[in-house]
């Protein structure tokens, strides 16, 4: 089935908001319990992959079919919404955050988080060390360059996490005083990967989300540390060390990084060019 959705600025501006709006946000002192219905059902995808409603059911609640029955109701009109008894509200499949995997929408469909749906878990249920390798197993399908990389990535940046569930906040991460940090052209990198998807606001692939997010992911990863004041030398030791025993992940960043050089080449040469930029001619 394919999956159309927006890029990283659709996810911050649109998608995380109104998700934090309907569902709960990480700063909510108290949620309903359609909100808590909704969390758990989010949880339940997250570490157990795909499942039908049925399933869904059985794993929130143990105790007599007819609490199973009804239970499943509740799971199903969370996910379609619901415009019955003069209330309407969207389903978590309008938004975006769970994906039929059947090409029809029926009750015996089963469902999983979708690219957007993973994010919006990461950063908003309080998930264990535990639940989270479990996540990471369960969709590194989606996302192959991040989750399954996952224990190399570990091993040289500890808590990496921490990154995905700070994908909503723009501040961090392409602040321009990070030019003041370090040498290594973050900020430049991120200008590109928002230049690169730029037109894909409205509708984009999972599959070129998921490599959207992990040139993201992998650009900042070292930001976090060095904003604590780590060594930078050694930060950047780690991350090219990652890339050298990794040869197909290698290949496929810096092909990213080579292909963002040669658009800034071809950039500054037009400016270059429109303004006859001489350094001989510029003084005072």
């Amino acid at each position: 089935m394919t999956i159309l959705f927006g890029n990283i600025q659709a996810f911050r501006n649109l998608v995380l908001p109104v998700s934090e709006e309907l569902f709960g946000s990480r700063s909510s002192p108290s949620i309903s319990k359609h909100k808590q219905y909704v969390q758990e059902m989010l949880k339940l995808l997250s570490l157990h992959g795909s499942m039908t409603t049925w399933d869904l059911a059985k794993n929130s609640i143990i105790l007599d079919l007819d609490s199973m029955r009804s239970r499943d109701k509740v799971f199903r009109r969370l996910l379609l919404g619901r415009t019955d008894r003069g209330k309407s509200s969207p389903g978590v499949l309008d938004i975006g955050l769970v994906t039929s995997t059947n090409s029809v929408s029926i009750p015996s469909n089963k469902y999983r988080l979708s690219a957007h749906g993973l994010l919006y878990c990461l950063a908003i249920l309080d998930l264990s060390n535990d639940e989270i390798d479990r996540i990471v197993s369960n969709y590194s399908d989606i996302f192959p360059k991040i989750f399954g990389k996952w224990n190399l990535i570990n091993s040289y940046f500890k808590n990496s996490i921490d990154l995905l569930k700070e994908i909503g906040n723009t501040h961090v991460y392409e602040n321009r005083h990070l030019v003041k940090f370090s040498d290594f052209p973050f900020v430049e990198i991120n200008g590109y990967i928002h230049t690169k998807y730029v037109d894909f606001y409205e509708s984009i692939s999972e599959s070129d989300f998921a490599d959207e997010v992990s040139y993201w992911f992998f650009t900042n990863l070292p930001i976090t540390y060095l904003l604590s004041g780590k060594n930078t030398n050694k930060l950047l030791e780690n991350w090219t060390c990652l890339f050298e025993e990794d040869p197909d992940l290698k290949h496929w960043y810096y092909s990213f990084l080579l292909e963002m050089k040669n658009f800034y080449l071809v950039r500054f040469a037009r400016l270059d060019h429109q303004l006859s930029l001489d350094d001989n001619l510029i003084e005072g």
